[in-house]
């Protein structure tokens, strides 16, 4: 019963949302990407372009939810509905949690069982959201300061669409950061981004038997090609550098990699920008990721372009936001995400 009756509240929340729905997205290929903008006032939502970065809408905004800047957002696999961290605007609570927006607009509707959950993933069968929690405390001496001791960790979680049940994938450990990115097509494997002190690394999580395995070191934001038979992320394994002020600078580049780890491609080369969160057109023949280009900002995911590429590295393209060489920018755009489903395959990029 106790299901029956959340999953009821939970179907009624999104017909509400859906009564109250803005303009249905535009058909076709769709990249949805968080927009933040700072200054006053300050602007915090989720929107959609084209494939050449055309007929831009606003997916969430202006309303009682913002999404949160440095977290992506997942689409369910029929593109339906978008999951996204956020956080109700200030003076209405502090708590964030995972929400969900229909294509057709509307209210953001909070996921059961999701409170302080950032970095949603949507499972293949749209059942289940991956998601991370964080803790942190701080526990400062003032006689002491020696004996001051902070707590950080980030663990991966997987919540029950219907049911609101939620469950830890891998374990509370200081220091110790792991964030969900991507499923495998057969839902048997989630890829995660793993930190423990020694840098980021990817590894892979077997849903059916538990635990993980080491997939790649020095690399981030993995994902599953829509085939599952390639991996993109981003990884500074060819050290590209660049003087900083407090030393070497490393670059993150853009990878493709068969599942299996074999097969290395670098896409991007550059030694002025910084790559972040690739993402899958559904034809699997072109990628979308965000790039830093302000020096002062690279290393701290402070992203303001959404760029394209195909698999052989060709036709590198800009689709939404400017280059600047100044550290300082009043506009972020962050996580580019592809809108999966039959119709919406943008193909090869043309140059």
């Amino acid at each position: 019963m106790r299901q029956v009756g959340i999953a009821a509240v939970f179907l009624a929340l999104m017909v509400l949302a859906a009564s109250v729905a803005a303009a249905p997205l535009p058909e076709g290929p769709r990249l949805s990407f968080v927009v933040w903008k700072t200054g006053k006032p300050m602007e915090l939502k989720v929107a959609t372009v084209d494939a050449e970065g055309g007929t831009r809408t606003t997916l969430v905004g202006n309303g009682r939810i913002w999404p949160t800047p440095f977290s992506g957002g997942s689409w369910s696999p029929d593109g339906s509905s978008f999951a996204f961290a956020g956080a109700p605007r200030q003076g209405e609570g502090a708590h964030g949690q995972i929400y969900l927006v229909s294509a057709d607009g509307g209210a953001p509707v909070p996921v059961p069982g999701s409170r302080e959950g950032h970095e949603p993933v949507f499972s293949p069968d749209g059942r289940t959201i991956a998601f991370s929690r964080t803790k942190l405390e701080f526990k400062l001496n003032l006689e002491h300061p020696e004996l001051s001791r902070d707590y950080f960790s980030t663990t991966a979680w997987i919540v029950d669409l219907v049911s609101g049940e939620a469950k830890k994938l891998t374990p509370w450990r200081n220091g110790l950061r792991v964030t969900p990115t991507s499923f495998s097509p057969d839902g048997s494997k989630l890829l995660v981004e793993r930190e423990q002190g020694k840098g980021e690394e990817v590894a892979v999580f077997d849903l059916l038997r538990g635990g993980s395995t080491l997939f790649a070191r020095d690399a981030h934001d993995p994902a599953y090609s829509p085939d599952g038979t390639r991996i993109a992320l981003i990884s500074d394994r060819d050290h590209v550098t660049i003087d900083g002020a407090d030393g070497p600078i490393t670059f993150g580049e853009l990878y493709v990699v068969g599942a299996d780890g074999d097969g290395w491609r670098r896409l991007t080369r550059n030694r002025t920008s910084e790559e972040e969160a690739p993402s899958w057109d559904p034809s699997g023949q072109r990628l979308a990721f965000a790039r830093t280009t302000g020096p002062g900002t690279i290393g701290f995911g402070l992203t303001n372009v959404v760029m394209e590429i195909n698999l052989d590295g060709s036709c590198p393209t800009r689709v939404v936001g400017k280059f600047r060489s100044e550290p300082a920018s009043k506009l972020g755009l962050f996580a580019p995400t592809w809108r999966p489903g039959p119709g919406r395959e943008a193909g090869p990029i043309a140059c």
